[in-house]
């Protein structure tokens, strides 16, 4: 069954098409702007997009334009439809890299001919272009209630910020999650929902499981009900970082304070790993316990970057202090911040709530830090 991606702006032409390609046997996805029928064709490309020229926002060509410069994409059949009828028209759609054009009003039985007829001519094979694959930075640590959700969420807006794209930000912690709080979200699908598809979890799923924030950040949020096990959801968050890091620069993820399938799963798979050290005796030797297992898991020491997070307005601790104890080098120190719980409370990430506070400021500095790291 061949996938058929209609772009249109207009209601009444989405359901007619919808309905006719769909009873011809075609399977449909619908888009209502050229900018979400791009998201929607990146994500899962389809076989043929049906592309209306007038839009807001990306018109017709430009989303033509856009799909034929993606290799994901640029071997697709096209076609675009418009209520203008000259010949300059038709000439600029072709030049923007369409199959066909088709003039409005439109005749479904045509379209649907024109459609199989356009499917079933010889294609040249999309460029073997590799693309820029993004980057996996996990913050973890094995002594919990440390500030590592907090760090986490506001590591992922900055990067945003820093990169001016999205970025993804997962919740892996299958008993008790708090990112969507932290970001005032209610995600109807979650993690839970991609583990009950298994390994095979496809995604299109992953795309509608991924909640949107303002500040640019898809997040997938945690179960809303405490998952004790799930069997095989190693592989499955292996599945969904595969998926995520080819359509993010970054993919930071928030986990439990296990080794438990899911956790060692992502951090297998991760660039990155943020340990995070708090000032307390418990917190130092948990790091210094934590680092031998992270490098069973193949990371080198250039990998496991470890991070003092001052949590607690307590007396802090000296940076100098915890690397003589974990006898590795500091790369960031977090200060304490007094407005975060309020900010935690309001379900705004402090970077937006009091972006030039001491704490905000140093996420920041850690996430340039992170990206330059990447560049070399």
């Amino acid at each position: 069954m061949s996938t058929v991606l209609i772009i249109d702006d207009d209601p009444s032409v989405l359901k007619l098409l919808d309905f006719a390609m769909s009873k011809a046997g075609f399977r449909v996805v619908l888009a209502g702007d050229g900018e979400e029928g791009l998201e929607k064709a990146q994500a899962n490309p389809p076989d043929l997009a049906i592309v209306d020229v007038m839009m807001p926002g990306l018109d017709g060509y430009e989303v033509c334009r856009r799909l034929r410069a993606d290799p994901r994409t640029a071997g697709m059949a096209i076609i675009v439809l418009t209520a203008r009828a000259q010949a300059v028209d038709r000439k600029v759609a072709l030049e923007a890299g369409a199959d066909e054009y088709l003039v409005k009003p439109i005749m479904p039985d045509e379209l649907i001919r024109l459609a199989r007829e356009v499917l079933a001519r010889p294609r040249a094979a999309a460029p073997l272009v590799e693309l820029p694959q993004g980057r996996v930075v996990t913050v973890f640590s094995l002594r919990g209630g440390i500030g590592v959700t907090s760090l986490a969420v506001n590591l992922a807006v900055a990067f945003a910020h820093l990169r001016q794209e999205e970025v993804s930000l997962l919740d892996l912690s299958l008993l008790a999650g708090h990112v969507a709080l932290m970001l005032n979200l209610q995600p109807q699908l979650t993690l839970a929902n991609l583990l009950e598809q298994g390994s095979e979890a496809e995604e299109e799923t992953l795309d509608r499981c991924l909640a949107r924030h303002s500040s640019g950040v898809r997040v997938l949020a945690a179960p809303p009900q405490p998952v004790t096990s799930a069997s095989g959801g190693g592989q499955v968050v292996k599945r969904i970082v595969s998926l995520l890091r080819g359509r993010f620069p970054y993919v930071v993820a928030d986990t439990a304070s296990t080794l438990d399938e899911v956790t060692t799963a992502v951090l297998t798979a991760s660039d990155l790993v943020l340990v995070i050290v708090a000032a307390e005796v418990q917190a130092l030797q948990t790091a210094i316990v934590s680092l031998p297992a992270l490098r069973a898991l193949g990371h080198e020491d250039d990998d496991l970057w470890l991070v003092l997070n001052q949590y607690t307005p307590k007396s802090p601790l000296p940076t100098q202090a915890a690397e003589k104890a974990l006898r590795r080098p500091v790369r960031a120190t977090i200060p304490y911040e007094p407005a975060l719980p309020q900010a935690i409370q309001r379900g705004v990430p402090l970077i937006l709530h009091q972006p030039t506070s001491p704490m905000a400021t140093a996420v920041a500095r850690l996430a340039y830090q992170i990206d330059k790291h990447f560049e070399k």
